[in-house]
């Protein structure tokens, strides 16, 4: 006769209200995202005042930052507008600066492997 237990293989029901909330929990940092139908108020019971204000103060942190990487992105484009003009290849650049942030033995390998790559099909055009 089957064990009427459930097991711990089923899917279990979970409370839409607590959804999410059980890895808040867990953070000893961050406040429930709401408060809970059984709990009272209580010592705390204003901490999603608080978590509101945290998220508040980020939020305008994050677009201060989103303000000075803007303005930073467009002092980047002012300088390749003016090497362009003195008739730098832009494009060659990028991809210098690109390849210059790449480990060395890293980089080594890659065109290694592009060399190949090109190699091999200039072998397949000259068959054509």
């Amino acid at each position: 006769m089957p064990d009427p237990t459930p097991s711990n293989d089923a899917p279990e029901q979970s409370d839409p209200s607590r959804v999410h909330v059980h890895a808040r929990e867990a953070s000893p940092t961050l406040p429930p995202l709401r408060p809970q139908p059984d709990s009272a108020p209580g010592a705390g019971h204003n901490s999603n005042v608080l978590a509101a204000e945290v998220l508040f103060r980020a939020a305008q942190r994050l677009e201060t930052l989103d303000g000075e990487i803007a303005k930073l992105n467009g002092q980047k484009s002012d300088v390749f507008r003016e090497l362009k003009v003195k008739g730098f290849d832009i494009a060659i650049l990028r991809r210098v600066l690109r390849d210059s942030r790449i480990d060395p033995l890293v980089r080594k390998e890659r065109d290694t492997t592009h060399a190949l790559y090109l190699q091999a099909l200039e072998v397949e055009k000259a068959k054509s």
